[in-house]
């Protein structure tokens, strides 16, 4: 009886100490507004082709779709690149991926235009054949002219896949709309997906600059946590996993990080050499605000800090990191511009008119990591209920644990103990008897 109470004793005191929480995370995806108004723009129902699907490609990095290129040939993927107005495919990655080169003799439906193009674009170089041929994507197949790279300055040449460009080349391009979450989302040619609009768009001039396919804006003022900075330019792009900002808002960041304890529990390394921060800086950091021509945006720390793959969405771990850098500071006076990256389009819904040289945002809230704190218990509430526990076990001990009484009682009546009969110590000398050997072992006997 006794080994049986202080067994008792032991699990109620594990249960005790378990309740008392000191820490706790889960994160989860939010859900949009399914209230739709109504706007002049093109809607989906006009149009007579479905939404692309877009993913991510490239190690779980970047954006980007299937294409086909003519009628006979294998789809193959493409990455996003709203930074360049031009579609090429790596011929060698093209190869590695379907056991033959794409040949534009091979086709029926393509013409070379220019042998030996060179392009020089986004600090890569790619030499190869331009041509035009019939891209087909989601079942919308439309003639694009298309440079067919067969030698590239960059390392991986058997992995990346080559890029489709969603940067401005002329005004006539055609508009489209883009919406991404963590992992997926869709490229709406010619108009915009009524169901991902939570409210209205926010109409914002587009910047066209001369020699530049970047989709810039201009940016009044940006701040962060009292840190701003006027009379800026920000270039929006599907390409940039982050929000790149100025190093004076970086250091603010860095600033409330610091002052609010919010350094990794566990120091873990992304895959972009990053270090994870506290899980807590989702709801502690505060909005990333953008005054634009005629409106503002923000996006709040639930969309600039990420959750890799990986790593456990737990605080002991501390998966999540800062989608945030600053710029270079040593880069040229061109280069020194925010870019609205992947934690940007997360947020926000986004249509582009070439034409009218406008950009329109409506708010989503698909791709935004929620922390949700859960209700913890002061460390004294549990000493307090374990000395209750405590209390009552020694009560129960004290009033029922006197041998041929209560509890004990209970042995009496043939038990493994019991089965004293007419004597009524029986129970107690068998108990007694029983205790000792337990004590003594299997290999040890009680004379």
């Amino acid at each position: 009886m006794k080994t049986k109470l202080q067994f008792l004793t032991l699990c109620l005191t594990i249960l005790a100490f378990s309740s008392v929480k000191t820490e706790d995370l889960v994160l989860q995806n939010t859900h949009p507004n399914t209230d739709h108004p109504t706007d002049s723009l093109r809607n989906l129902e006009d149009l007579k082709f479905s939404p692309i699907k877009i993913q991510k490609f490239y190690y779980d990095t970047y954006y980007g779709l299937f294409a086909q290129f003519g009628a006979e040939n294998p789809y193959s993927p493409l990455l996003l690149n709203m930074r360049s107005g031009v579609h090429w495919m790596n011929n060698i990655a093209y190869f590695a991926r379907n056991y033959n080169y794409y040949k534009c003799s091979e086709s029926k439906t393509c013409k070379t235009v220019a042998s030996g193009f060179t392009l020089e674009e986004n600090d890569i170089k790619i030499k190869g054949d331009l041509v035009t041929e019939l891209m087909t994507t989601a079942g919308f197949t439309a003639s694009a002219s298309v440079l067919v790279g067969n030698e590239m300055s960059i390392a991986d040449k058997k992995a990346y896949p080559g890029w489709y460009g969603l940067g401005y080349r002329t005004k006539n391009d055609p508009s489209f709309s883009l919406y991404i979450d963590n992992h997926e989302g869709e490229l709406l040619l010619g108009g915009f997906n009524q169901s991902k609009v939570a409210n209205a768009f926010q109409k914002v001039p587009l910047l066209i600059e001369e020699g530049s396919s970047d989709l810039t804006i201009a940016v009044k003022r940006i701040s962060l946590s009292g840190q701003t900075l006027d009379n800026l330019k920000a270039v929006i792009d599907i390409g940039t996993p982050f929000v790149v900002v100025p190093p004076a808002i970086m250091t603010k960041v860095k600033d409330e990080i610091e002052k609010k304890k919010l350094h990794a529990v566990k120091v873990a390394v992304g895959p972009f050499g990053d270090s994870s921060i506290n899980c807590k800086a989702i709801t502690s950091l505060e909005d990333l605000v953008l005054d634009l021509d005629g409106t503002s945006v923000r996006i709040p720390p639930s969309s600039y800090i990420t959750l890799h793959r990986g790593f456990k969405a737990d605080a002991s771990d501390s998966g999540c990191f800062l989608s945030l850098v600053p710029w270079d500071e040593a880069g040229s006076e061109k280069e020194k511009k925010i870019i609205l990256g992947q934690p940007f389009l997360k947020t926000y819904y986004s249509y582009f008119e070439p034409q009218a040289k406008q950009v329109s945002f409506s708010k989503v809230g698909t791709a935004s990591l929620t922390y949700v704190e859960p209700p913890s218990s002061s460390p004294w509430i549990g000493f307090v209920f374990l000395l209750l526990i405590v209390g009552g076990l020694y009560w129960f001990m004290k009033k029922y644990g006197k041998p041929g009484s209560g509890v004990a009682s209970l042995f009496n009546q043939g038990t493994r103990l019991g089965g004293g009969g007419a004597n009524p110590n029986a129970g107690r000398d068998r108990w007694r008897h029983q205790e000792l050997n337990d004590s003594l072992g299997d290999n040890e006997t009680n004379p």
